[in-house]
């Protein structure tokens, strides 16, 4: 209704308006103010509904406002015709049926003009078994003249398009490009067929088992022969016994390495012939040959107590431990290195064994028993029918029998995800917001971005004569030029190495990135041949050429936070390139930062793409500036700077003079100067894309290059030294920069104007632009309106602001703690995410799955909760206790418990580490990082400094960190005089340590941990219990698929049941906690009402001991041994085993929910006041 009303206003077309207004409006009709609807016609409407309510007035009311018309039931008599026209007979039955009684709150409105088209209305008979509605149908005649259809506008350009046109491309080095795409390989066992050859299995087969083991001790390892590590001497011994192995027979080894026998049957392929396992592929190239040679089949087996007899497994292991640490041994035969002869035997048996035998897979293993390889090691998908026995009422959910099978089909499918991306891929498609974004046409976009990266060369801030200057200085640089660094950076071959380390880098950033235009993946690149790709990318670098797949970048949009997304002007621009190039210019990158380093390029003050530097350093030297301005009475004057599209702006002439001077040049340079003159670029929207268009200037968002590039293209900009500077040990620190966020300081006004006035002239000679309405003055501490000083840039005041938020941490000077509004607002979105989170989610599934529910908190809930907890510490327990309320709500609501629950309990049982103790933790690491820094760095002078205040006793950062230290761990505390690395990390494990020890210390001193110690007693004589042993772990049982009879078990693991031992405990309106000899059961009224007596004991209560006798017989036919043993234990041990028996966790699970629906249907015993209160 609220999208109605916002349209009516501007729009001129009739309109009908349907569905569930959940009002009642009787048989009324609105009272229209001013004019009636319909002039001369009478309106009377029919219902068997007769009731009004107050949202049916507030209906009416509607209705009245915008003139329309409800049509249940309605007819209208036209004295001037005398006719009638009702729908009455047709319209005016019931919609809604529920339990209390029918009703009609389904409605269809009209706007007036639309009545003369209606040709039927009718309200459908219910079908219960599918909703507690009635279906309405309305049949309109068109009532208008339709003109003439326009001629469609031509079909924009689809990725496919594109595609297709480069494919056509027929130039040498784009038929390279084709050829080396097509090269890869898969990581299957397919893929090491042709690589190992044909095989044999003899007709009557009689296998030879050879265990393979080796161990290492202080650095050296051994399989009798080897001296290097654990994995080299397997590599070995593996050699060793199939060149030495009957050659006729087929071979099983055990091999104690999971790893190893998945690189042998899966990825071989790949391991051999991309290089990429250079630390031992000598001995796998062996390997791989003792393989090819031998004709009969190989089977690798991990040795275990069952496949294994314990005696060859240990003198194999033994042995090999007495070479290592003896350089001798008593048994055993030594060999020399492999040699990869084929095996010795008789022509005629390898004839007879091809003739008699069966042809089948040379190398197998017990991990690779189906060929695909996207279900080795996935979980059995689960596939249990729809749930009977956890709808206490079923009359309850009456009509809506189709949504819960909807909604367990889906809880199926998410916890049958084969993979973390798939999960994330479901959940996405469950809550992307996208409906939300508002359409605008691709035209728009491409007018945008084409301006963006091609801007008006007459803009005020752009010098016409320096610029042209630049441009003809730039484009008489010869296409080839001279590699002056000290490295040869730019002009050495690619290397093996490179690419591997490219490919390394690839993997850790995640194989899913997005595709360019040639739809290449990232995972199709991975399995390209090293060797192939450092030939490729050689030929490209030395003969300067470049594929035309490569030089079409495709320009994503993406929406800025906080902004009207209806203007294009406020969408950031991606690109998406080909993943060979993303490759490629991977490992020039690694080039251009090896360069950087050697010559010192970057300056101290950037921070932002600076290998070895955290996000938060910045904010933590503007944290430690702030302390010292407060503790010598100064203040700090700050003007954050925001360069306007700094990326897309930056001027690639001046960029390419910049990089001569310092003596950059070379085929590698050459090839980026190439590359970036003839790429092209589209915008992509939907499927859609736009035309084609160049660009004059602007690095990429997007680009792996880019970042270094702006680094090299702002790393010139230099303050000189001012008085006012804030100086630590000498060094002035006048400016700090994040990749382009920039951030200028002073203790006075003067010196704040003379590093703006630097930047300004920085801007105007670099053709950049500095953007007004993001570029403000904060001062610490706030000042009043009369004291704000006047400063400028370029002739224009700056603005000033007590809050600004810099590099992800809110700074608020007109707060008491300065991070006070940082807590509120990382509290609210970390709210607004847990609630959009189980909104939408479980509006899918019903209830979310643990397992599933933590990895969301983890990486959609967890970002907002220690976002900034490195420098923000928790001092001020009053705005920091917002963000554990969030943590703690996410984890009762994930598991079913009420807000009574002991929150010690919800972290033990899902492994999630208490905020405040997380928050520490991370605070702690960033404070070892910072003593690891050089000492002229500028986020370990700021250290120095603020242990400096610390020292006098004085406020500052580190002294928040012996206060935050001192209230979660009394007895641990920070030794000034031995602050190093290593005393750090011992203080991180004593955290963790008391940690752990806080929750045990919960867990055993409180009253409602009963079930949990139970969980953790040890029963000694009965096999397969398994007895919880971290602390911190999430838990087995957590794991059992039905929600209902989950929250049922984690309710009495976690005391947070309906039974009267638990309830009564709490002090209510008119009722006082009742003491725990008193809380009765509610059925005999005779023993307490604990977890025992309704588990094990009740047999009052209506159907529960049969539920019982069931039940105990289950758990007998899991574990007999339990059978035995059971009349001997006493009842706190007898719960125990069970709690204790993982075979046992679903079925314990549905037994627990259905004797707590038994209690629950039953009101709860409270004795009378007189039987046990006694007045004081």
């Amino acid at each position: 209704m609220s999208t109605y009303h916002q349209m009516v206003p501007r729009s001129n077309f009739d309109v009908a308006v349907g569905g569930d207004c959940n009002s009642r409006i009787g048989r009324l009709l609105p009272s229209w103010p001013s004019s009636h609807p319909l002039p001369g016609c009478v309106l009377y409407r029919n219902s068997e509904d007769e009731k009004v309510n107050t949202r049916g007035c507030r209906l009416l009311q509607f209705c009245a406002d915008y003139k329309l018309i409800p049509i249940n039931g309605l007819s209208i008599l036209r004295p001037a015709t005398h006719s009638v026209s009702s729908f009455a007979h047709s319209s005016s039955a019931m919609t809604s049926f529920q339990k209390r009684g029918n009703s009609v709150v389904d409605y269809l409105l009209l706007s007036p003009p639309s009545l003369d088209c209606v040709q039927a209305v009718h309200v459908h008979p219910p079908h219960l078994d599918w909703s507690d509605h009635a279906r309405i149908s309305l049949r309109l005649e068109t009532c208008c003249t339709m003109p003439d259809p326009l001629p469609p506008p031509p079909p924009p350009h689809t990725r496919n398009d594109l595609r297709d046109a480069l494919s056509s491309l027929t130039s040498a080095i784009d038929q390279m490009l084709i050829d080396i795409v097509g090269s890869g390989v898969d990581a299957c066992p397919d893929a090491v067929i042709p690589l190992y050859g044909n095989t044999y299995n003899p007709a009557a087969p009689h296998p030879v088992s050879v265990w393979v083991d080796a161990t290492e001790v202080q650095g050296s390892a051994a399989t009798s022969i080897i001296w290097q590590n654990h994995r080299h001497a397997l590599l070995a011994g593996i050699s060793l016994a199939i060149s030495h192995a009957p050659p006729l027979s087929p071979l099983v080894l055990y091999v104690p390495s999971k790893s190893l026998i998945e690189d042998i049957c899966l990825h071989a392929a790949q391991l051999t012939l991309h290089g990429s396992v250079a630390k031992d592929s000598d001995l796998f190239s062996i390997l791989v040959t003792t393989i090819a040679n031998r004709i009969c089949p190989i089977h690798f087996r991990i040795p275990s107590e069952k496949s294994a007899p314990t005696s060859q497994a240990a003198y194999a292991c033994q042995l090999a431990r007495d070479v290592v640490c003896e350089h001798n041994a008593t048994h055993g035969i030594f060999l020399g290195l492999v040699d990869c002869a084929p095996p010795s035997c008789a022509e005629d048996d390898l004839t007879s064994l091809k003739e008699s035998g069966t042809p089948s897979d040379k190398v197998t293993s017990d991990l690779t028993s189906t060929r695909d390889t996207a279900q080795v090691g996935k979980p059995s998908p689960v596939d249990i029918p729809l749930p009977t026995d956890t709808d206490s009422d079923s009359e309850s959910h009456r009509g809506r029998s189709k949504v819960q099978e909807r909604m367990w089909s889906n809880l199926q499918q998410l916890v049958n995800c084969a993979s973390g991306a798939h999960m994330w891929k479901l959940v996405r498609k469950w809550t992307d917001p996208h409906s939300d974004i508002p359409s605008i046409p691709l035209e728009d976009f491409g007018d945008t971005f084409r301006k963006r990266m091609n801007p008006d060369a007459s803009s005020h801030h752009i010098d016409p004569v320096l610029k042209q200057m630049s441009d003809l200085l730039a484009a008489s640089l010869p296409d080839r030029t001279q590699d002056n660094t000290p490295l040869r950076s730019f002009s050495r071959s690619l290397q093996t190495k490179d690419v591997d380390q490219g490919k390394d880098r690839m993997r850790v950033n995640g194989a899913n990135a997005a595709a360019g235009v040639n739809e290449v993946s990232q995972r199709d690149v991975l399995t390209i041949l090293t060797d192939d790709l450092v030939l490729f990318f050689n030929y490209c670098l030395e003969h300067n050429e470049i594929p035309h797949a490569w030089l079409l970048t495709l320009l994503a949009t993406v929406p800025k936070a906080d902004r009207d997304l209806s203007v294009p002007e406020n969408y950031r621009v991606i690109g998406l390139q080909s993943c060979l190039l993303k490759l490629l210019t991977l490992i020039i990158d690694f080039r251009f930062n090896e360069w950087m380093k050697d010559a010192n390029i970057l300056p101290p003050s950037q921070n932002g793409f600076h290998h070895g530097n955290r996000t938060h350093n910045n904010s933590f030297i503007l944290c430690t500036a702030v302390d010292q301005a407060h503790v010598q009475g100064h203040i700090l004057y700050v003007a954050f700077v925001d360069l306007e599209n700094a990326f897309p702006s930056t001027d690639l002439s001046t960029l390419w003079l910049k990089m001569r001077r310092l003596g950059v040049g070379g085929p590698i340079f050459d090839w980026i100067r190439h590359m970036y003159r003839e790429m092209e670029y589209v915008v992509k929207v939907g499927d859609s894309c736009s035309d084609i268009f160049t660009s004059v200037l602007g690095v990429l968002a997007g680009d792996s290059l880019s970042p270094t590039l702006w680094n090299i293209y702002f790393s010139d900009f230099v303050i000189p030294d001012h008085p006012d500077d804030v100086v630590w040990n000498g060094v002035h620190i006048s400016h700090v920069e994040h990749a382009d966020d920039v951030a200028l300081m002073s203790f006075s006004p003067e010196g704040l104007q003379h590093a703006v006035d630097h930047l300004d002239r920085w801007c105007r000679l670099n053709f950049m632009k500095i953007s007004m309405p993001k570029t403000h003055l904060w001062t610490s501490p706030a000042l009043l309106p009369e004291a704000i000083p006047s400063l400028t840039v370029a002739g224009e005041p700056l603005s000033y602001v007590m809050e600004y938020k810099f590099v992800g941490i809110r700074f608020n000077s007109s707060c008491p703690y300065m991070y006070d509004k940082h807590y509120k607002v990382k509290a609210s979105q970390a709210r607004v995410t847990k609630d959009i989170i189980f909104s939408r989610v479980e509006n899918w599934v019903g209830s979310l799955p643990v397992k599933e529910g933590l990895s969301l908190y983890m990486a959609k809930v967890d970002p907002h909760l220690i976002a900034g907890c490195e420098i923000v510490l928790d001092v001020d327990l009053a705005v920091s206790e917002e963000l554990r309320h969030t943590s703690s709500a996410f984890l009762c609501h994930l598991l079913g418990v009420h807000s009574k629950t002991v929150l010690a309990f919800a972290h033990a049982e899902t492994g999630i580490v208490p905020l405040y103790y997380r928050h520490l933790i991370l605070a702690l690491r960033y404070l070892r990082y910072l003593l690891s820094l050089p000492e002229d760095h500028y986020a370990y002078l700021a250290l120095q400094q603020s242990m400096a205040l610390r020292r006098s006793h004085l406020p500052s950062w580190f002294g928040d960190i012996q206060r935050v230290l001192a209230r979660l761990a009394p007895t641990l505390h920070i030794d000034y005089d031995a602050l190093s690395e290593p005393t750090v990390t011992k203080l991180i494990i004593a955290v963790e340590g008391a940690c752990l020890d806080g929750i045990n210390e919960e867990i055993n001193s409180k009253v409602k941990g009963a079930i949990l110690r139970l969980s953790m007693r040890y029963i000694p004589g009965i096999h397969g219990l398994q007895p919880r042993r971290k602390t911190l772990a999430r838990r087995a049982y957590l794991s059992v698929l039905i929600p209902a009879h989950r929250k049922a078990l984690t309710c009495l693991f976690l005391s947070s049941h309906v039974l009267t031992v638990e309830v009564l405990r709490w002090s209510e309106r008119y009722r006082p906690r009742i003491s725990r000899e008193w809380r009765l059961c509610r059925f005999c009224k005779i023993a307490v009402e604990d977890e025992i007596h309704a588990l094990l004991h009740c047999t009052i209560a209506p159907g529960l001991a049969e539920l019982h006798g069931r039940f105990l017989a289950d758990t007998y036919a899991a574990c007999p041994m339990l059978a035995d043993t059971w009349d001997r234990l006493d009842d706190k041990d007898r719960l125990a085993c069970l709690l204790q028996l993982p075979i046992l966790d679903s079925r314990l699970a549905q037994y627990v929910h259905l004797v707590l629906e038994l209690f629950r249907a039953m009101p709860m015993y409270v004795p009378p006041l007189s039987l046990w209160y006694t007045p004081l």
